[in-house]
């Protein structure tokens, strides 16, 4: 068993002291030192160090920092079902927006107490080009011409996809002058690019009729996109 020199007997700065045993005496004060990378990560998040849970959905949680020489390690959360996939890695869903308590414990030491905020996912929106704005230039567009779906402030890493749309061109006036039939994907096809090219200033491309999917989820209509053109 280790003990530790009363703080009273500890030599002051003035004293005939080792750089070696002074290191060795801080060490044995403060072993939370040793463990201070254990943490919980999101790994279902953009941002993998977010305190952010996810209503409805599966979040995938790693536990970073294990004293894998601990013989016993619990893992629990204050509401929501608790699964474990592997290793230290978890599943947690969770159905109410109330914080989540995430608590993690070694050897029956409590070595880890986190709260989470829950929030929950936002209805997902098309955007061009890789953009989040909807005033856009003909050279924006022609870089990257594509739809993609984001979560309007949401940090949950989603795996959305377009796969169709129709697309109109509508002028400074207001008055359609183009329509272009089905686009299967989420690229414009070449002969929308080349109507693209002639745009002005205040011209707008309207995509309807947007669809998307994801690996776990069903097709579901995305809002109507309007472009203005810059």
């Amino acid at each position: 068993m280790l003990k530790v020199r009363s703080l009273a007997n500890l030599p002051t700065v003035g004293s005939n002291i080792s750089m070696k045993s002074t290191l060795s005496i801080i060490v044995i004060i403060f072993p939370t030192i040793i463990f201070g990378q254990l943490k919980f990560n999101n790994l279902s998040t953009k941002v993998f160090d977010n305190k952010e849970l996810f209503v409805g959905v599966e979040n995938y949680i790693e536990i970073t920092g294990i004293d894998y020489k601990a013989s016993k390690t619990v893992f629990n959360i204050s509401h929501g079902e608790l699964s474990k996939v592997s290793g230290n890695k978890y599943l947690i869903r969770v159905n109410s927006t109330k914080p989540d308590t995430l608590k993690f414990y070694q050897d029956n030491r409590l070595s880890l107490i986190e709260v989470f905020s829950v929030k929950t996912i936002p209805f997902p929106i098309a955007r061009l080009a890789g953009n989040s704005d909807t005033l856009l230039s003909v050279s924006q567009i022609k870089i990257n011409p594509f739809l993609s779906v984001i979560l309007p402030s949401c940090n949950f890493r989603h795996y959305f996809q377009i796969i169709s749309f129709d697309t109109k061109i509508i002028n400074a006036n207001g008055d359609t002058t183009s329509i272009f039939g089905r686009t299967n994907g989420n690229f414009l096809p070449k002969e929308l690019l080349f109507a693209i090219e002639k745009l002005n200033p205040k011209d707008k491309l309207l995509f309807e009729a947007i669809n998307a999917t994801c690996p776990d989820c069903r097709n579901i209509r995305l809002p109507s996109l309007l472009i203005s053109i810059k």
